[in-house]
């Protein structure tokens, strides 16, 4: 998450910071749902990681 922070300070710049961060709840909102139905543990691990993402913004 930390690494992505930067990335997306910049995009906020560029693209507004209200777009980013209603942009990084609904990832997170997303992934939690595909969190909730994931049928392995590596399903479960890949979007843990992709809602982390959505947490960086």
């Amino acid at each position: 998450m930390s690494a992505l922070l930067l990335i997306f300070g910049i995009m906020a710049d560029a693209y507004g910071r209200r777009r980013i961060y209603n942009a990084g709840y609904f990832v997170i909102t997303i992934f939690t749902l595909f969190c909730a139905f994931a049928t392995s543990i590596g399903m479960l691990i890949f979007f843990r990681v992709l809602q982390a993402v959505g947490g960086s913004r």
